[in-house]
């Protein structure tokens, strides 16, 4: 058994043992993404929804927030169009990689796999974490770190990088800024172990906060952080 399809097995059982009833979602690329060597991790809290949608392991036929329409079956809701403007902004200061490219080549999933219409009605949270943890923790173990973790939400971009200092990482640096939306925030932190940098980008819930596009009091941080990414993955070859 691969590390993808010992990982989609312990979904399954935990998503029974732990009572979940709404369906549950693991990558939301293709899986080979879990371990060949990719560029980005992005992550969300969990799959959102409040009825019940089938199981699903992976998306072979690309990154979901490109390839599939969540708003309706051919139309992206705002969340994909807000994340496809990130890939395309990034894509573009690179200047050897298209957009399209560069999403299907990251490794896209949730901290959580399990469905729930919001966090805090998750079934079984504590111990759904518990899981999403355990099973992080073995994953990230086996496979090639990739050098930018993008996380939506404060809960998410804690989760990841403790399991990553718990795996031998050491903080170098960290700073937070304002997006240009009231006090929200994003967070710039670097983490090294043996070294292999790493940067973790935390962004706010990019489903309500729609900060990327060209609107200008958003275009400082905008542009630092995709600056960041940009560089940070600049000597990988994608093609």
């Amino acid at each position: 058994m691969n590390l993808f399809t010992d990982a989609v097995a312990q979904i399954e059982d935990a998503y029974d043992e732990l009572n979940h009833k709404l369906g549950w979602r693991f990558l939301y690329s293709p899986s080979r993404t879990l371990s060949s060597n990719v560029p980005i991790f992005f992550a969300g809290l969990n799959p959102g929804g409040n009825s019940y949608e089938p199981p699903k392991a992976s998306v072979e036929e690309g990154n979901a927030y490109l390839v599939e329409g969540w708003k309706d079956v051919h139309h992206h809701d705002k969340l994909q169009r807000q994340v496809c403007l990130l890939y395309e902004k990034v894509a573009n200061k690179l200047g050897t990689v298209n957009r399209d490219i560069l999403m299907d080549n990251s490794l896209v999933t949730n901290f959580c796999p399990f469905r729930s219409s919001d966090w805090k009605s998750l079934p079984n949270r504590k111990k759904s974490e518990e899981f999403s943890r355990k099973l992080w923790f073995h994953l990230l173990t086996h496979i090639v770190h990739p050098s930018v973790f993008i996380c939506l939400t404060h809960k998410t971009f804690d989760e990841f990088r403790n399991l990553l200092l718990q795996l031998g990482y050491v903080e170098q640096q960290s700073v937070s800024k304002l997006t240009g939306w009231k006090d929200t925030t994003y967070t710039k932190t670097y983490l090294v172990r043996d070294n292999h940098d790493v940067l973790m980008l935390r962004l706010p819930h990019l489903s309500r906060f729609s900060i990327i596009g060209d609107k200008p009091k958003y275009s400082a941080a905008v542009e630092d952080f995709t600056d960041a990414i940009a560089r940070q993955i600049s000597t990988y070859p994608l093609n």
